[in-house]
């Protein structure tokens, strides 16, 4: 009878665990589609980080000084309050779905679901080698700050692999919290007479790793602010 119990006082926290990480990952699956849900406003998920000499820098007045000389949020903020309530999401299926603006249909993309968070491929495909640094077109081994990303396809003979957008969301068919992050990578060439060498911006529909400070080099420095926009069902 102890020895009954013993089990009883051990197994039954575990099953009540698993009981409520299943009810917390269950996500209604719509009975009709398509489910059209709308951008209604963003909101940001993580102040800027600036990373320099395979460190972060902690010091709020340099990290300011940076983004506002950088106009880090014009990336992001400004664009996006053009478009608020116009970007919308619309699931085509339990497996596929686009992103448009306005009128715009949007690409499809293919839906990986794993409870409630929703992974969305995009069907075209692009070109990276990310053996190399970065360039203008491309990102190159700084792929590794996408915290999500799909699997590269075999080099061709420049070294070059297929592989596919990936955009990252959290949520449930009504309400859908989807992940972005603005970054500023520079550059400088020390046998430039400190001339940039290369200066990216960009907005990526991802999370942030922050283990790509791996792939700083000695003359780079690399600010990331993260956002999430909130997609609502579209009544």
């Amino acid at each position: 009878m102890k020895y009954f119990l013993r089990i009883i006082i051990f197994v039954l926290p575990a099953f009540l665990l698993v009981s409520a990480c299943k009810k917390e990952d269950k996500v209604e699956i719509p009975k009709e589609f398509p489910v059209n849900l709308l951008a209604e406003r963003w909101e940001v998920r993580a102040e800027t980080r600036l990373f320099s000499n395979n460190s972060e820098i902690k010091d709020q007045a340099v990290i300011q000084a940076f983004e506002e000389r950088e106009s880090l949020e014009d990336l992001f903020e400004k664009p996006f309050q053009q478009l608020e309530q116009e970007e919308g999401l619309r699931f085509e299926s339990e497996l596929e779905a686009r992103f448009h603006a306005g009128d715009a249909v949007g690409e499809l993309y293919d839906i990986q679901r794993k409870g409630t968070r929703f992974l969305f491929l995009s069907r075209s495909t692009y070109l990276i080698n990310p053996q190399l640094p970065p360039s203008l077109n491309s990102l190159g081994f700084f792929l590794g700050m996408l915290e999500y990303t799909d699997r590269l396809g075999e080099p061709n003979a420049g070294g070059m692999r297929t592989t596919r957008e990936v955009r990252v969301a959290h949520g449930n068919y009504k309400v859908l919290k989807a992940s972005a992050f603005a970054y500023v990578l520079k550059h400088s060439d020390p046998n430039g007479a400190g001339e940039e060498a290369l200066n990216l911006k960009g907005l990526e529909y991802n999370e942030f790793n922050a283990n790509v400070i791996k792939h700083l080099r000695q003359n780079d420095t690399l600010a990331v602010k993260e956002y999430s926009i909130i997609y609502s069902l579209e009544k």
